[in-house]
């Protein structure tokens, strides 16, 4: 099944900022195209996708945040996620997946996700280990 759309990408965390799900800023998805039409292995797997921030309207960003909580409820995940969503020119909502461990490295989208609301990789981490410890 095809689905045209923007592709976007947004957190979730668990208690975070005195929210019980606080969602990330969504960001954009922007995968060079290397003239074709559909993904391939090389091109999904190989080929470093661009995030744009700051793409999506204020309504937007709160319809992609909505929906990524809702995955991360409805999948009963625990302490955060990252959901993968395409958005049609209609402004419909699709749920490709939702990721329990996603790239954590220094210079990941959950990095840089977490950078942008004025957080940090360290006091992420601290507060992924007491959520953990409280869920014992």
């Amino acid at each position: 099944l095809f689905i045209r759309g923007r592709e976007a990408r947004c957190g979730v965390i668990e208690n975070f900022r005195e929210d019980k799900l606080y969602a990330l800023i969504p960001v954009e998805v922007v995968t060079p195209k290397k003239n074709q039409k559909l993904s391939d292995y090389e091109l999904k797997f190989k080929t470093e996708p661009e995030y744009l921030q700051d793409a999506f309207t204020q309504k937007e960003n709160k319809i992609l945040e909505h929906t990524a909580k809702m995955a991360h409820e409805a999948l009963n995940l625990r302490h955060y996620s990252y959901s993968d969503l395409i958005m049609t020119p209609q402004g419909k909502i699709y749920v490709l997946e939702s990721n329990i461990l996603p790239d954590f490295s220094k210079n990941s989208l959950l990095s840089k996700s977490l950078n942008e609301v004025g957080s940090s990789p360290d006091s992420f981490v601290d507060h992924i280990i007491r959520l953990a410890l409280e869920t014992k």
